[in-house]
C-alpha cells in the first residue's frame, strides 16, 4: 500500500492533469466492482425467490393435472407455501383465486368440480408465465349453465323475461350478444348484465332484447368465437285433441207436414207415405232434417209434404265436429 501511495503522488506531481483523471478513473472502476457484486448478490436472491415461487406453482399445477377436483385443497396448500415477503404478491393472487373459485362453485353455478379445477390450473399457469416473462394467454370466459336453455315464445312474456348464465371469468373481457332474426342480426350486448364474475343475466323484458315472432336465436361470442347459442322457439299450430263420441237420445218426433194439394181428405185412398231423415253437420252442432210426403192414391191426389229441422247434438265447449261417422241419410 505504501509503494502504491508513493507512486500515485509522484505521478500527480509530474503530470497533474492527465494523472489526476487516470487515478480517478481507477478509483471509480474499483468502486464499481463493489456495486456489481452487491447487485449480483441481490439478483441471485431474487432469482432464488422467483425460482422457489415457480416451483411452488408448478407443484400446484401438477397436482391439479392429477386430480382437478381437489383444487380447493391445492390452492390452500399453495398459499401456505408462499411464505416470504417477496412472494406476497403471488400469495395474494393465489388467495384471490381461491376466494373467486369458492364463490363460483356455489349451488347456483352448477359447474362440476373438475371444471373449476381446470380453470384454477389455467389461472396458475398464467401467473407462472408472468414470472417467467413468457406470453400470458388471455383469460377466456367459460360457460357452465344457461337458464332457461331456450326462449319459448309460447310462454307468457312475464315467464320469459330473462336468461341467466353461470360460468367463470365473465368480468375479464367484453362478451358480445347478438339477436338473429329471419332477415337481420342485431347487436344487443347492452342488455347483458354482469351480476358477478360467474353470473350474468340477459334482459328480455319490455326494455330489453326485442325478441319477436321473427327471432331465431341469441348468440354469445368472445373475440369472434362462439360461447353459446340459445334458440328462440316459436309456437307451432296447436294440435287439437280428438275424440269419437257415440250419442243417443230417446226422443219421439211428431211431424205433420203441411197440406199442398187436393181437398185435404184421403177417403181411405192410402195415403202413400215417404219419409227421410238426414244429419246436418254445422261444426258445433248436429241437426236432423226430416222430410215427409203423404199422397192420396186416386181422385184429387190430396197431398201433404214438408220439412222440419231440429238440433240433435251440441259439441262441448272448445270442440268442433269434424265429421259424422256412418250413413248421414236414412
Amino acid at each position: 500500500m505504501s509503494t502504491v501511495g508513493s507512486l500515485n503522488s509522484k505521478i500527480i506531481s509530474e503530470v497533474r492533469g492527465p494523472s489526476l483523471w487516470f487515478i480517478l478513473f481507477i478509483t471509480i472502476l474499483i468502486s464499481g466492482c463493489d456495486v456489481a457484486e452487491k447487485v449480483e448478490d441481490a439478483t441471485d436472491k431474487v432469482s432464488d425467490i422467483s425460482g422457489d415461487t415457480v416451483a411452488v406453482l408448478e407443484g400446484a399445477i401438477d397436482a391439479l393435472e392429477r386430480n382437478s377436483s381437489s383444487w380447493q385443497t391445492v390452492l390452500q396448500d399453495t398459499t401456505k407455501q408462499l411464505t416470504s415477503d417477496a412472494q406476497s404478491t403471488i400469495r395474494n393472487e393465489v388467495s384471490d383465486l381461491l376466494n373467486r373459485s369458492v364463490a363460483a362453485s356455489g349451488n347456483e353455478l352448477r359447474c362440476n368440480l373438475d371444471f373449476i379445477g381446470a380453470r384454477v390450473r389455467q389461472a396458475l399457469e398464467r401467473i407462472r408465465a408472468r414470472l417467467l416473462f413468457q406470453t400470458v394467454p388471455p383469460v377466456e370466459p367459460a360457460l357452465c349453465h344457461v337458464v332457461p336453455a331456450a326462449v319459448d315464445m309460447a310462454l307468457d312474456s312475464s315467464r320469459r323475461n330473462k336468461i341467466e348464465f353461470f360460468g367463470y371469468d365473465f368480468d375479464t373481457t367484453p362478451i358480445k350478444v347478438t339477436l338473429k332474426d329471419k332477415s337481420r342480426t342485431l347487436d344487443v350486448s347492452t342488455n347483458l348484465n354482469r351480476i358477478t364474475h360467474y353470473h350474468m343475466a340477459l334482459n328480455l323484458g319490455g326494455n330489453g332484447v326485442p325478441v319477436s315472432n321473427a327471432s331465431n336465436q341469441l348468440i354469445l361470442e368472445w373475440q369472434d368465437r362462439l360461447v353459446s347459442s340459445i334458440p328462440v322457439i316459436q309456437p307451432t299450430t296447436r294440435v287439437c285433441n280428438e275424440k269419437t263420441e257415440t250419442y243417443s237420445r230417446n226422443t219421439y218426433l211428431s211431424f205433420t207436414p203441411p197440406h199442398t194439394r187436393g181437398d185435404k181428405e184421403y177417403h181411405g185412398n192410402g195415403p202413400e207415405v215417404w219419409a227421410k231423415a238426414r244429419w246436418i253437420n254445422e261444426g258445433n252442432s248436429v241437426k236432423v232434417r226430416l222430410w215427409m210426403k203423404a199422397q192420396e192414391t186416386k181422385k184429387d191426389w190430396t197431398t201433404a209434404e214438408g220439412t222440419r229441422i231440429e238440433t240433435f247434438y251440441t259439441a262441448p265447449p272448445g270442440y268442433r265436429i269434424e265429421k259424422i261417422i256412418g250413413d248421414e241419410e236414412s
